[in-house]
């Protein structure tokens, strides 16, 4: 029988190579493969291994449990249509990404108001963080239209830059640069730091950060698995490469695991407690100056005059919630057992890049002073009042010349009317 019927009608398959499942008190394999013995010599069996395990009795992880994606090839839903689906919807989100760091670039160069002050700073390093990593994952994008194709030497290098090294620290660096632009304006607002200190404070924060969250990716080099890909079969071997930089021992997903929450749950608290303070620092500070408010006409005016404050910490513990679960009850053989698991994993991760693919629409345009930036300083929003301006024109004078014609046309019927009456 070829692969096609086999996968159709197992037993059948195993019938005639001699072979048979095995009995139910016999399995030896764990719940984790399919347990096979021969027919003639039923005491002797073997297993075949479900993705993401090996080893004899199929006793092993092959994936640490943060490297739960690698099962989504696996899962009973994932056909080459939803795929698709994800790929296109995921590269769609990339370029947004992309685009709305560029404008928020260069609404913040193009304003020397918005450069000299320390949120400034940070507003600038937040969008440069944002527009590296939409290059890196457009470039992930690109090649995983294509894996075959894509030497697997490629694979180990991209593991290095994407997955251990360059793309978490930058996805950290992300993390802390949203906490620092709320921490500035709480400052500022509750603390009466002037808005125009000196940069050098910022500058040394960025610094730190930058540093840190380097370095907090060095420790899991020594604690990888050293897995024999050779006895992995080639789907194994080619997943290995995609991963192997970050493939941890038990010990190793510990120290992974104490990392990802500092830098991941610790800047998610940070942004609660920030949101926490200020607001009842405003909503203190309107009890007192007008008394004739009640609290819900106070907090929807805090939310309102404030909303350039809380709607970027506030979307980014909203929106990064989902996945914070998702990843925290996840492993590789749950992925392949799954039906239901792509979807989530394309929505948490549509969910979850929001804050980040629309950065416009989080950091500037709440904001009245960058708004105001944007359309007055920055070269887009120059292009787009100039555009504006001519078509408003173009109308103009469409309408004048549309108005004149009529008029020139009334006499003329009139005088007709006259004539034929």
């Amino acid at each position: 029988m070829d692969d096609a019927a086999c996968v159709a009608n197992m037993t059948q398959c195993l019938t005639d190579s001699g072979l048979k499942y095995c009995d139910a008190g016999k399995d030896i394999c764990l719940q984790r493969g399919l347990c096979i013995t021969s027919i003639i010599y039923s005491n002797r069996s073997a297993c075949i291994c479900y993705p993401c395990y090996y080893g004899d009795t199929c006793e092993n992880e092959i994936f640490s449990r943060n490297l739960w994606t690698v099962g989504l090839p696996y899962s009973p839903a994932m056909t080459p249509k939803i795929f698709y689906v994800i790929n296109s919807i995921m590269s769609f989100f990339i370029v947004i990404t992309i685009i709305n760091s560029v404008l928020c670039l260069q609404t913040y160069f193009c304003s020397k108001r918005v450069r000299i002050t320390n949120v400034g700073v940070y507003l600038i390093f937040n969008a440069i963080i944002s527009f590296l990593l939409g290059l890196m994952l457009s470039i992930q994008s690109i090649t995983s239209w294509l894996p075959q194709y894509i030497p697997e030497d490629y694979w180990k290098i991209s593991c290095l830059i994407d997955r251990k090294f360059v793309y978490m620290s930058l996805a950290y660096m992300l993390g802390w640069s949203i906490f620092l632009i709320g921490f500035e304006r709480m400052l500022v607002e509750c603390f009466h730091y002037s808005l125009y200190d000196s940069r050098k404070r910022s500058f040394i924060t960025l610094t730190s950060v930058c540093i840190i969250c380097s370095l907090t990716t060095i420790p899991g080099i020594f604690t990888l698995k050293n897995l024999s890909a050779d006895q992995l079969g080639i789907a194994g071997r080619l997943n290995i490469a995609m991963v192997t930089c970050v493939n941890y021992t038990s010990l190793g997903y510990i120290i992974d695991k104490i990392i990802l929450s500092i830098h991941v749950y610790g800047t998610f608290i940070l942004y609660i407690i920030l949101c926490v303070v200020v607001f009842k620092h405003i909503l203190r500070h309107r009890r007192k100056t007008v008394p004739a408010h009640t609290t819900p006409q106070n907090v929807r005016i805090i939310l309102h005059k404030h909303r350039d404050f809380f709607i970027p910490l506030l979307a980014s513990i909203i929106c990064s919630t989902p996945m914070i679960v998702v990843n925290e009850i996840m492993t590789c053989a749950k992925v392949s057992e799954s039906k239901s698991v792509p979807y989530i994993y394309l929505f948490g991760s549509m969910f979850t890049s929001l804050p980040i693919a629309l950065s416009f629409f989080t950091f500037i345009y709440p904001a009245n002073v960058y708004m105001t930036a944007f359309w007055k300083e920055s070269f887009v929003g120059r292009c787009l009042r100039k555009m504006k301006t001519k078509i408003v024109c173009k109308r103009k004078k469409l309408t004048t010349l549309f108005t004149s014609t009529n008029l020139n046309l009334t006499p003329i019927s009139t005088r007709s009317h006259e004539l034929l009456t």
